[in-house]
């Protein structure tokens, strides 16, 4: 699982990469239409004119797509462990330091284990009020450890008491907004190089672009936003 850190870092390499190529493809359009403009030129020599500027700017695209495309590559999968409130809550701890967070655990499970079913429905609400998420973590394992040892929902508080509905784990939404980002990125930036590359996009594909664009510079905006 990649971190959220390391999420928006990639969320913002990306970005820094597309508006290069976004650069690269208003030159070579600049380029174009001042060749079509030009009245002194024939078929022939516009033709051969507009042919020289995409070969002075689509080598450059090409590159900075690959990049892009390594990037969404090496980040492609991550959405599902994000997206999962579990897993994400499962990878929170006490402490930064493994021995540390080892140690509290170890302490907590064995009060949590003997704790009566309303008094750990209490424990992990007291831990949702004040976002300790490892001891929210905590909490449902060793409550699902309990139910799997036979005892009873109810008796455990019942399973409403335990909900993660409205929590809200830290880099969560951050990381799904960066996974977004980069994907956008990419579609834009192989609609850039299409285009550059002089094949056509229809009207209702252009409509799409401006709003994936507009997507791109939210989400890039949101992912950027985590640290403050």
């Amino acid at each position: 699982m990649i971190s959220a850190a390391k999420l928006q870092e990639n969320a913002e390499d990306s970005a820094r990469l597309r508006a290069t190529i976004t650069a690269a493809h208003q030159r070579l359009q600049s380029a174009i239409a001042e060749v079509e403009k030009d009245g002194l030129l024939n078929d022939s020599q516009r033709e051969f004119a507009i042919k020289k500027a995409r070969e002075k700017e689509v080598p450059k695209i090409i590159e900075v797509l690959n990049k892009i495309q390594d990037i969404a590559k090496a980040t492609r999968g991550q959405q599902r462990y994000w997206e999962s409130a579990d897993f994400v809550l499962a990878q929170t701890m006490f402490s930064e330091a493994p021995s540390i967070h080892a140690t509290v655990s170890m302490a907590k499970r064995q009060e949590l284990v003997g704790m009566s079913g309303p008094l750990l429905a209490l424990t992990f609400q007291d831990a949702k009020d004040t976002q300790n998420f490892a001891l929210m973590n905590l909490v449902l394992s060793v409550r699902a450890q309990r139910l799997q040892a036979g005892e009873d929902s109810d008796h455990l508080g019942g399973n409403e008491a335990f909900s993660l509905n409205g929590v809200e784990i830290p880099g969560q939404r951050q990381a799904l907004a960066a996974l977004t980002a980069i994907d956008t990125d990419r579609k834009l930036a192989e609609t850039a190089f299409s285009a550059a590359n002089g094949t056509r996009i229809d009207p209702a594909g252009k409509l799409v672009n401006a709003r994936t664009q507009q997507q791109a510079e939210r989400m890039s905006k949101e992912a950027a936003g985590a640290g403050t």
